[in-house]
């Protein structure tokens, strides 16, 4: 008996709703359900974030629109209390950050993600130090750092040469 031939993975609702991948199966040419899927793991535009699945009328949908955003941060005082919270999901693409001169201490500028499932899930993802800083460009290896919607990114720095600092934070979130 020929081989049907090769036919891509669908996706479809289930009568719950429910988005599930389906196997093509190369004898008769019908799809198995494999299982249920996620919308943040079948397509995923690498340009901007947005992630799209298959709805049950067969049409590629949008389920997640992302846009980059920046928060910033500006002064001449010890950097404290700037957090980054949004209340929705969200990924770190960028952090940036200018000192006027040198920082000319031993102090540590830090980024630390403030998990909301408690401090032992917390992570310090920037500890540099800033004696013989000016300019800071941090970037995750690969893909953003994803946030829950209450996770805090916490920033410190103590600045107690009070150099002008900018600070800039550049995430995608969920619109």
């Amino acid at each position: 008996m020929p081989l049907a031939p090769t036919l891509p993975y669908q996706l479809r609702t289930d009568d719950d709703g429910r988005l599930m991948v389906l196997r093509p199966n190369p004898i008769d040419g019908t799809y198995d359900v494999l299982g249920p899927a996620c919308y943040d793991t079948i397509v995923r535009d690498a340009t901007n974030g947005n992630t799209a699945g298959v709805g049950a009328d067969g049409r590629l949908d949008v389920a997640q629109r992302k846009e980059t955003l920046t928060a910033r941060a500006t002064g001449n005082a010890a950097l404290v209390g700037f957090v980054v919270t949004l209340g929705v999901r969200w990924e770190l693409i960028c952090v940036k950050l200018h000192l006027s001169a040198a920082g000319g201490a031993v102090e540590d500028f830090t980024a630390t993600l403030n998990a909301a499932g408690g401090a032992v899930y917390d992570s310090v993802l920037i500890a540099e130090d800033t004696n013989a800083l000016t300019d800071l460009v941090w970037m995750p290896d690969g893909e953003p750092v994803p946030f829950n919607a209450t996770d805090e990114l916490v920033f410190a720095y103590a600045n107690s040469n009070t150099r002008t600092y900018g600070l800039e934070v550049f995430y995608r979130a969920e619109v």
